[in-house]
């Protein structure tokens, strides 16, 4: 919510919703953030206390100028809320909506790209060990600069099922693995831009060709490896990479890079191989300004 204050300037009221939507991230094929505690084994759906919740993100969110200044907890009529700083702007998701049109004009999307991560660099050289929740819906375009909002958590909690010595709030599509960790969220969102498609989640329009694509591609050993070790210890929600739609004209750089950013490339044009950890967003960005350098001009070339 938007709220004026006394001097007459604006505050975001962000309040504690109860009903918040909860389910295993194996079905979730949404953007939405949710709560799971991990276990030995696996991982289950739990509902965090919204003060604790409330109080670990206004914590958070003073460790970087990037994140908006947050105050609070307070309680009025048992209902929990924070006051937090008012950005004016759109998401990045909302953009990515819009097809990359801004008050009726095209956004280079290689700019985009550039300013997008430039934001996330300073973020990640932040005393904000990660941010945990990076996605476009959390990515504000303002007229002063990219911000991002609602940072993630990865840690104990008080839940309604009692203390939970490792739960996890972010979005299991950006964050497959339940870790504290930002690069293949900062890949999804290069894919994203780029792209205008999420790397893993299967698009809705079944006339894409992804399933030809798809078809191609057969995970290479390591591939199989990591997988299988993920799957070992309950996270069978990352079977998706493997069935990860290229990008068009794999051997472009931008599609390499877009495949780096991922920890990923195809080898011998049919096998998708894990190669390293997925990027960070520092090292995105550097080879954003290369691609510039080398006099590319736009990160698809058939918008």
């Amino acid at each position: 919510y938007r709220a004026s204050i006394d001097d007459g300037h604006s505050v975001a009221i962000k309040v504690a919703n109860q009903g918040r939507p909860q389910g295993s991230p194996a079905d979730d094929k949404n953007v939405l953030s949710m709560a799971f505690g991990v276990y030995s084994g696996g991982y289950g759906a739990v509902n965090p206390s919204p003060a604790a919740l409330f109080q670990l993100q206004c914590k958070r969110s003073q460790t970087s100028p990037i994140l908006p200044h947050t105050e609070g907890p307070f309680v009025i009529a048992e209902t929990h809320f924070l006051v937090m700083e008012f950005i004016k702007g759109m998401t990045l998701r909302r953009l990515l909506n819009q097809g990359l049109q801004s008050g009726g004009a095209a956004v280079n999307d290689l700019d985009l790209a550039v300013k997008v991560f430039e934001s996330l660099a300073e973020l990640e050289a932040s005393a904000l060990t990660y941010h945990g929740d990076i996605k476009p819906d959390n990515i504000i375009l303002s007229g002063a600069g990219v911000r991002l909002t609602d940072p993630g958590y990865f840690g104990s909690i008080a839940c309604a099922e009692g203390l939970i010595p490792l739960a996890v709030i972010t979005t299991p599509s950006y964050y497959p693995c339940l870790e504290p960790d930002d690069s293949f969220a900062c890949g999804a969102v290069l894919w994203e831009i780029a792209l205008g498609r999420h790397p893993i989640i299967e698009p809705a329009d079944t006339d894409s060709g992804s399933g030809s694509d798809a078809a191609q591609l057969q995970p290479g050993p390591a591939l199989r490896q990591w997988i299988a070790s993920q799957e070992l210890i309950g996270r069978y929600f990352l079977s998706p990479i493997a069935n990860l739609v290229p990008p068009p004209e794999r051997s472009s750089s931008v599609a390499k890079l877009l495949l780096r950013s991922l920890g990923l490339e195809i080898r011998n044009s049919d096998t998708l191989e894990k190669i390293s950890h997925p990027m960070k967003a520092s090292a995105i960005l550097e080879e954003l300004l290369n691609l510039k350098k080398s006099g590319v001009t736009a990160l698809n070339q058939t918008r």
